[in-house]
């Protein structure tokens, strides 16, 4: 990583090439640097920059100064240089100026050649682009169009078949709910199996809602999940047996339900009316 002296000192160097080629980096063509900094974007087709005559002369004298004094840093060998740089003949400024004019001669061709291409480059992007956004534009009104198509004929559908659908829900005793026609309750389902911890819940809950009326409904449920992992076996089996007969009662009448599901309502209503039978006897 670069010191904050040995960044300085680099910045120095190249700041004369920023100030000379930023007006033609502005006119040329590049990509999209929206929400990215400018400093940190590369383009590897861009042309690539000239030198000044300072930096011909350094890339020629740095290896010797680096030869000659091998402790000196990278601060050190450029101080030098600038040194060196400043007190050079005429002669020897010429010469790496000529070289600083040459290669600044090769910049411009290449970088108007680069302009020429990229114009080109992004007229062809620009109507390929257009050309994708009709192609989309085509794509969605087909959408529409066939959505439509699709809803018209499902509206038909169900005009022609809500007479059969509502007959056969009728004949099964299906509920069907206003939400969506797909979740429907099946009375003659049989009632699913509760679990030790819910015959728990349903003897203990009771006794505490009369201890603590003020309670909320979660404290009470917290207090019964309390005593229920503070109960001892012998409470823990009683339920636990509740639990099994109920899981066994379920098994039965779900294995009932899948063979018939209209034989269970009909023992379920003869098991109601034997009920009302008896209290009527009682009575």
């Amino acid at each position: 990583m670069m010191s904050k002296k040995k960044r300085k000192m680099v910045h120095q160097i190249a700041e004369p090439d920023n100030k000379q080629d930023e007006p033609e980096m502005q006119n040329s063509v590049q990509p999209n640097m929206s929400g990215v900094k400018r400093q940190h974007y590369t383009n590897r087709i861009l042309p690539k920059r000239s030198m000044t005559a300072s930096l011909w002369f350094f890339n020629a004298e740095k290896p010797k100064v680096e030869a000659e004094h091998p402790e000196h840093s990278f601060a050190d060998v450029v101080k030098e240089l600038n040194r060196r740089w400043a007190a050079a003949d005429p002669e020897t400024k010429l010469k790496y100026e000529s070289i600083a004019e040459q290669d600044k001669e090769r910049y411009d061709k290449e970088m108007a050649a680069y302009k020429t291409d990229q114009l080109a480059l992004g007229q062809q992007q620009h109507e390929a682009n257009t050309s994708e956004e009709l192609v989309k534009v085509e794509k969605k009104k087909k959408s529409k169009k066939k959505k439509k198509r699709d809803h018209r004929m499902a509206e038909q559908d169900n005009k022609q078949y809500e007479p059969e659908i509502q007959n056969c829900m009728q004949s099964k005793n299906i509920i069907m709910t206003d939400v969506k026609r797909r979740h429907y309750i099946d009375p003659n389902m049989p009632k699913r199996p509760l679990s030790a911890s819910f015959w728990f819940c349903n003897d203990e809950r009771p006794k505490l809602e009369a201890e603590h009326p003020e309670r909320s409904l979660v404290d009470i449920l917290k207090e019964v999940s309390r005593r229920w992992a503070a109960a001892d076996p012998e409470t823990k089996l009683k339920y636990e047996t509740l639990g099994a007969q109920d899981q066994e009662r379920y098994d039965r009448e779900m294995a009932a339900y899948k063979t018939d599901p209209l034989a269970l309502d009909q023992k379920h209503e003869a098991n109601t009316g034997e009920e009302l039978v008896k209290v009527e006897v009682d009575e």
